[in-house]
């Protein structure tokens, strides 16, 4: 198995889930900011054609987009440590 390879083809994928990851952050993020602090009650339109999510739903998204973020990451940090093992 080629590790270089293996690390570059992973970055390669990573890096538009990252990007999607954080864009689903700032989404949940925002939504979550305005049912928390009151702007809104679950149901009401927050977006151009969306309807505001309850507390539970945006924590899910929110989760997701950690989750989203932190896989590739994670992968990327196991095969830098098996190159640097391997050396």
């Amino acid at each position: 198995m080629n590790l270089p390879v293996l690390k570059g083809v992973v970055t390669l994928f990573a890096i538009p889930v990252v990007l999607y990851g954080c864009l689903e952050i700032v989404h949940a993020l925002a939504a979550l900011n305005m049912l928390v602090f009151g702007g809104v009650a679950p149901g009401t339109p927050i977006f151009m054609d969306e309807l505001a999510p309850t507390i539970a739903e945006s924590s899910i998204e929110l989760s997701i987009g950690f989750a989203l973020v932190a896989i590739p990451l994670f992968l990327r940090w196991l095969i830098h440590r098996k190159m640097v093992r391997a050396k």
